[in-house]
């Protein structure tokens, strides 16, 4: 799967930065099930073929805090909260049609970041956050690992190449959704960086 992400951050001072991020993972898929599926009180027997729609949105803010600053880096200290919009809707020809819920689960992270310019027009940068948490209706994990190469193409524009890696597993007892979802993603990532 190809995946736009959208990345930015405004640095305050030399100490403190914002950070957000803004992707869609939602996905489609179809088979036919080789177990019994009861969806919200619907049986899906085995051999139907069922269509699936997950809805994976992903929006995140963080704050950092530089600890350690130097001419050529920084390593900081992050808090911030992912925001998952989550659903998820099955159906099947003669059984149900559009059988769903969702929910918006707040994720709350902890990590660090850094950057370290190893020659004049190249950086390395990499973040690494987790969540663990169980409150009210939700309990989980979530971990966040990035790792990434620019380089300097003229004053305000870089271009790179990363890593990156989410694994979440996340419980959910509400109203509209009653489940777990254990969810994971590892890709690679080719992006433009703009200054201003």
């Amino acid at each position: 799967d190809t995946v736009f992400r959208l990345d930015g951050f405004y640095r305050f001072n030399n100490k403190h930065r914002i950070d957000f991020s803004v992707f869609d993972l939602s996905q489609t898929a179809t088979m036919q099930i080789d177990k019994e599926i009861n969806w919200q009180g619907t049986i899906f027997p085995v051999g139907a073929t069922v269509d699936s729609d997950i809805e994976f949105e992903v929006y995140k803010l963080a704050y950092t805090y530089s600890i350690m600053r130097r001419e050529n880096g920084y390593l900081g200290l992050s808090a911030g909260l992912y925001i998952a919009d989550i659903g998820a809707h099955l159906s099947a020809e003669g059984i149900a049609e559009n059988e769903g819920g969702a929910v918006t689960a707040p994720l709350p992270v902890i990590g660090l970041r850094g950057e370290y310019q190893f020659a004049e027009k190249w950086k390395f940068r990499a973040s690494g956050e987790f969540f663990s948490l169980s409150y009210e209706e939700y309990d989980g994990t979530l971990t966040d690992f990035y790792a990434g190469v620019d380089y300097q193409l003229m004053e305000n524009m870089a271009i790179g190449v990363g890593i990156n890696s989410v694994s979440l597993d996340v419980g959910i007892e509400d109203d509209s959704l009653n489940g777990n979802l254990d969810w994971r993603y590892d890709g690679g990532l080719v992006f433009l960086k703009f200054d201003f």
